[in-house]
């Protein structure tokens, strides 16, 4: 799994510093490399471990995360919507579309379930 996760994070900080990148060549790139999709399966089953209760009808498993684990989950989140925003609905591989679609659940709970009592807004797991 690490092994996968660490390609992804290589093709992802590639793809950032590439200012030639086309869509074409992104999506070649996503296609010929099978560490990749496998990076972003692994992904999805770390967000959605998160979302899933400790034990039945508890916390989701997210609020017992360190901060910067969460924090390294949203950074990662973060730079494949970037690289894949390039590319048109048509052309994403259905594991971006599920990527996105878990990481926008991920997000809204945990806003939802993030006590921001005070004037200090950073993360209060």
């Amino acid at each position: 799994m690490a092994d996968h996760l660490t390609r992804l994070c290589q093709f992802i900080a590639e793809e950032k510093l590439s200012s030639s990148s086309s869509s074409v060549d992104l999506l070649l790139k996503l296609r010929s490399d099978e560490s990749i999709k496998l990076g972003l399966e692994h992904f999805y089953l770390i967000l959605q471990a998160g979302l899933d209760s400790i034990e039945p009808g508890s916390i989701p498993r997210f609020k017992s995360w360190s901060d910067s684990q969460i924090l390294s989950l949203a950074s990662l989140g973060s730079s494949i919507s970037s690289v894949f925003r390039s590319l048109s609905v048509d052309q994403l591989e259905p594991i971006i579309v599920a990527v996105t679609r878990k990481l926008v659940e991920f997000t809204v709970r945990f806003l939802e379930k993030s006590d921001f009592s005070s004037d200090d807004l950073s993360l209060q797991v």
